[in-house]
Formats: structure tokens, sequence, C-alpha cells
């Protein structure tokens, strides 16, 4: 993008002003600590409210009026708006008689016959073997994780002990 004279002496004031800020604000090491005077609460919200305010002006202001300047946030259309709901119409054709002369005919389409699926072929006894296997592997690492499962429930059989009664009764 290329960016004439002006807008680039704009953007290097910007950067100065933002980096100036910051090295002011990481100068000041020291805490000083200052006696605030008595203030009503509704007057500290007012002064706090007028300060946002004011750091709001002060800051936004200017950066949305750079921002134009340099072409990245379009002006506001102030004037230019139409009003809400305001219906344009299209412009016409002299003679819309003439528009439908010119129409090209749709020329007749010759549909195809839609020929009739095969019935699927059975299944292959290959498959019905490989079901087969895999229902008796699974069946025998069931049949084995039984055993395993009533050993331990007779290992643990005399440590298991009841379950407490509830409290309160």
């Amino acid at each position: 993008m290329r960016m004439s004279g002006w807008r680039a002496v704009l953007l290097v004031l910007l950067i100065a002003a933002i980096v100036g800020g910051g090295v002011e604000a990481a100068a000041a090491d020291t805490t000083t600590v200052v006696q605030a005077p008595d203030r009503s609460a509704p007057i500290t919200v007012l002064l706090v409210g007028l300060g946002a305010v004011v750091g709001v002006i002060v800051g936004l202001v200017p950066a949305l009026l750079v921002g134009m300047l340099l072409g990245y946030v379009p002006p506001p259309q102030l004037g230019r708006r139409r009003a809400a709901g305001v219906l344009v119409e299209p412009a016409r054709l002299s003679r819309p008689e003439r528009a439908v002369e010119r129409a090209p005919v749709p020329a007749p389409v010759a549909l195809a016959v839609a020929e009739e699926r095969p019935a699927a072929p059975p299944p292959k006894p290959l498959g019905i073997l490989a079901h087969a296997r895999h229902q008796s592997v699974y069946d025998a690492a069931y049949a084995a994780q039984l055993e395993r499962v009533e050993t331990l429930r007779a290992a643990i059989g005399g440590q298991l002990r009841d379950r407490p009664e509830p409290p309160g009764e």
C-alpha cells in the first residue's frame, strides 16, 4: 500500500504520541501517597464519569480522526442517507413486449428411461465365515474375562465388608 506524505507524517506523529506516553509512565517509579479530600460518593462517581468521558474524547476522537485521514475508517455519511423503509423501483424497459418476443423458445427435451438396478448380490461365504470367527473370538475373550472376575471375587470374598448403616437410624 502506498502512502502519501501527509499520511506518513500523521502516522509518525501518532506513533510518537503513543511511545511518548509510555515512556513517561515507565519513568515514574516512585509512589506517593496523597490524602484525598473528603468527598461524598455522588461527587466521586460524577468525577470518575467525567474522567472517563474526557479520556474517551482525548483518546478515541483523535484516533478516529487519524484513522479517517489515513483511510482506515470511512468518513461518516451525514446528509446522504435515504429514509429507512423507502423502496426504489428498478428502471423499466421501454417496451416490455419486444423483450418477450425475443426470448428463445425452449426445445423439447427427450427424457432418458431409467434402468432398474440389479438386485444386491448374495453375501459371500467368506463374509459369513469372517463374522462367525469374529463372534467366536469375542465369546472366548468374554468367557476368559468372566473367569478372572469370578477368581477375584472368590479371593476377596471374605474381605468384603457390609454396607454401613445410614446415620440417624
